[in-house]
């Protein structure tokens, strides 16, 4: 007997098979780098309401909602658009080159294609509810949503093609620091610009350029072979290095110039966080810079989390607090950072083999069938 579509009871390599394409999709979007988006979109919020009151506001969620959409659409595009890339990169690690969800052959364009229109429509409705709930004026709020979509957008589709042109670290680093804070103030009736939006963007602007200009390393030779003009590959490894440790510093040096109200211990992080950016870029100085740099990358994206917690503790957070909770999380990452990067890698030989999805498909489809048949016998 057959159980019926809607009793729940379906059959367990049908519920397996669901499963792993819902991990697929997870994977497909990249979720690590989301956090970085949102806490950029709550510290500029925070300066337009108290942190106490903004957790209630729909005006709030609505609008990080759009933001985290924005992000997934980024995401599905770049990886259709960075295929050749990705394919000829042997170097791919857990923040570099993509979901690889097309090279591995786990999703197809079409899939991420109809995965982007489907989210391009939540935006819209997303958008909706924001004008709805937001004391912004509505210019104001579909200037701030075009600019993220062109920005976001165009990171590697045609015509601008941003991150082939050497421009794509430095929009990144605009997007994460000044856009995003501006973003988030202003959907919750914040000031367009002003100091408070500056003295909080300006170091998480050159706290999350080092990220982007070192995962260029590992990728130099795959996107100058597939004609992806990044930093690395147009200024080559050493001067990336050098841009990478000075933006670290000029980002510690803004963090302190602000420090008025720190705990002690907040000095202490920053310091450490710049210092080992700036050690791991000395570090990489005298290597081949065609290895995976995963550890080095860990340092550098908890140095943007330290800083961007860092700066906002002398405003109206509570720093005793909600500061000691990323702290703990970013010295756990920057120890395990540590380990990573001491570890040594792997060398892939060869380019890895597309995985053929239609005979994967009709396995997937055997395996079910025969398992009907079984439950109906």
């Amino acid at each position: 007997m057959l159980p019926h579509p809607m009793s729940g009871e379906l059959p367990v390599q049908e519920r397996r098979i669901s499963a792993s394409r819902a991990t697929v999709w997870v994977r497909a979007l990249r979720l690590p780098f989301y956090p970085m988006l949102w806490l950029g979109y709550t510290l500029g919020a925070s300066l337009a309401v108290p942190l106490q009151e903004l957790w209630k506001l729909p005006a709030y969620w609505w609008g990080y909602a759009v933001v985290f959409l924005i992000e997934a659409l980024t995401v599905f595009l770049n990886d259709i658009h960075d295929y050749e890339s990705a394919r000829r990169n042997l170097n791919h690690g857990r923040f570099t080159v993509g979901s690889r969800v097309l090279v591995e052959g786990l999703l197809t364009p079409a899939d991420l294609k109809r995965g982007y229109r489907l989210g391009a429509a939540a935006a819209v409705i997303a958008s909706l509810m924001v004008h709805h709930y937001s004391p912004a004026p509505a210019g104001m709020n579909v200037a701030f949503l075009a600019l993220a979509v062109i920005l976001g957008g165009e990171y590697t589709v045609p015509p601008l093609k941003f991150s082939h042109r050497g421009l794509g670290e430095i929009v990144v680093a605009f997007v994460h620091s000044l856009l995003i804070v501006q973003c988030g103030a202003a959907v919750l009736g914040g000031r367009f610009g002003g100091s408070p939006v500056v003295k909080v963007a300006l170091p998480l602007l050159f706290a999350v350029f080092p990220s982007i200009a070192l995962s260029g390393l590992p990728d130099r030779e795959a996107d100058g072979a597939a004609g992806k003009a990044i930093l690395a590959v147009k200024l080559g490894p050493r001067p990336v290095l050098a841009l990478a440790s000075l933006s670290a510093f000029v980002a510690c040096s803004l963090l302190f110039h602000g420090s008025g109200k720190w705990p002690s211990w907040a000095f202490g992080a920053v310091t450490l966080h710049a210092s080992s950016v700036i050690a791991s870029c000395l570090r990489q100085w005298t290597g081949t810079h065609t290895r995976r740099i995963d550890g080095v990358m860990v340092i550098t994206l908890s140095f943007f989390y330290c800083g961007s917690w860092s700066c906002r503790s002398s405003k109206t957070w509570n720093s005793g607090v909600l500061l000691s909770v990323p702290h703990q999380a970013i010295s756990a990452s920057f120890l395990s950072g540590l380990r990573d990067h001491a570890r040594p890698f792997a060398k892939v030989s060869r380019l890895p083999k597309p995985v053929d999805m239609t005979s994967q498909r009709r396995r997937s489809s055997s395996a079910t069938r025969a398992c009907l048949k079984t439950t109906e016998e």
